[in-house]
């Protein structure tokens, strides 16, 4: 999976602010807001990557168990894909 659009993160405060620079989204219009860990998922996919490498890491990077990181990141990906803004090759 990876982003379908390029993204310009900016950070605002506290939080991160996804904005897709190409305009082609049309099933996607706004602003993505996102945390620290949304912020480096962003960042990961921006390469194609497998889920499970996705997963290892975000583990790799932020403190939790396995089972936590990979259900917060199946939320993550699964509300990416409802928006049109990832793709699953």
């Amino acid at each position: 999976m990876k982003l379908k659009y390029k993204f310009m993160i900016q950070k605002v405060g506290d939080h991160y602010m996804a904005v897709d620079t190409t305009g082609q989204n049309s099933d996607f219009k706004g602003i993505v807001k996102l945390n620290e860990t949304g912020k480096f998922i962003f960042e990961v996919l921006k390469e194609d990557t497998k889920f499970n490498d996705l997963v290892d890491k975000v583990a790799k990077e932020f403190d939790g168990s396995r089972e936590e990181i990979e259900n917060s990141c199946i939320d993550f990906c699964t509300a990416l894909q409802l928006k049109g803004i990832i793709t699953e090759d």
